[in-house]
């Protein structure tokens, strides 16, 4: 089994199923290449803790303008959501607190 993020993001899914949840605020949302990175703050057990949650732009089949549109208006859409201040949820490893996954509104229905 690897180390690296990939082997963290795989364990995450499985295990944080039984995490306990806390409330985030959104620190700060930015465009990086192919997708969008929101830093997050949450309190675990009277500690501040951060994370960064990845959200992938589309890959569009589109060329030339039509997709530069699509590509903008999904950054825009994930820009909206993740707003600096807005509340987020979060599952945290009790016993990691500083390991955690940003729940999306659509991962909780």
């Amino acid at each position: 089994r690897g180390t690296g993020p990939e082997r963290f993001a795989a364990e995450s899914c499985s295990t944080s199923v039984w995490w306990p949840i806390a409330k985030g605020t959104v620190t700060l949302t930015q465009t990086v290449w192919a997708h969008v990175e929101v830093n997050y703050e949450y309190v675990a057990d009277g500690k501040s803790y951060g994370g960064l949650y990845e959200a992938n732009l589309p890959i569009t089949p589109y060329r030339g303008f039509a997709a530069a549109m699509r590509l903008i208006a999904a950054e825009k859409a994930l820009e909206a959501e993740f707003a600096k201040g807005r509340f987020v949820w979060v599952k945290y490893d009790p016993q990691l607190p500083n390991r955690s996954v940003l729940i999306r509104a659509f991962d909780a229905v």
